[in-house]
């Protein structure tokens, strides 16, 4: 499917597998851009498989239909609270995230409203992204 097509930086970073079975090209971007040992690999993939667990019952994604199609994926606010940089600047994200609350009759998330604290830039990221033109 296009949305599994991978980025630039997926094709010149090397990187997990896991990464590239993420429908969101901002998901696997943003993770390709923050150094693997700035993060625990594992616990972001607990939470994403909903293993969070906050008082509103469960955090994590979503996936209301076929999970290559980002349309169908949804975070949790409490995802977003956890991993803000996980999700800052997706905006198709944003946009089924809240198309599936609205569903629900609950309010709009915005990912804004979590700070996107982290541990730096991938250094090897920002040199591929200086070759390829783009900003880092």
């Amino acid at each position: 499917p296009a949305s599994l097509q991978p980025t630039a930086l997926q094709r010149s970073v090397h990187h997990h597998p896991w990464i590239d079975l993420l429908p969101v090209a901002e998901l696997r971007d943003n993770l390709l851009r923050q150094p693997e040992t700035t993060y625990d690999a594992a616990q972001l993939c607990r939470d994403m498989r909903g293993l969070q667990v906050v008082s509103s019952g469960r955090g994590g994604v979503i996936v209301w239909g076929e999970p290559w199609d980002p349309h169908g994926w949804e975070v949790t606010e409490a995802f977003v609270q956890k991993w803000p940089w996980v999700v800052r600047g997706s905006r198709s994200l944003l946009q089924s995230t809240n198309y599936w609350r609205a569903q629900r009759g609950e309010p709009a998330l915005s990912f804004q409203n979590y700070p996107a604290a982290n541990g730096g830039a991938n250094p090897r990221v920002h040199e591929v992204e200086e070759h390829l033109g783009s900003p880092a």
